[in-house]
């Protein structure tokens, strides 16, 4: 069975997951000022991490302007 999808519908997908991903570092952002657990992406430092999550949060809020308008957030 194939199954297609519009591009429409395929930018929605892209832009929930995107929104998805940057609501869970946010989430893991507060965990690491906070001092309690959290899974660790980038380094074992939670200020260095914290440091790249905020640079990977920044890029996916760019990537994300360009797959929603602003009705769609």
């Amino acid at each position: 069975m194939k199954i297609e999808i519009n591009d429409e519908f395929a930018s929605k997908i892209v832009a929930e997951d995107l929104k998805w991903h940057i609501n869970n570092f946010k989430k893991d952002i507060k965990k690491a000022k906070a001092g309690e657990s959290y899974l660790k992406c980038f380094s074992m430092s939670p200020d260095e991490d914290i440091k790249r999550m905020k640079e990977m949060m920044n890029a996916m809020k760019l990537v994300l302007t360009y797959y929603t308008v602003p009705s769609d957030e």
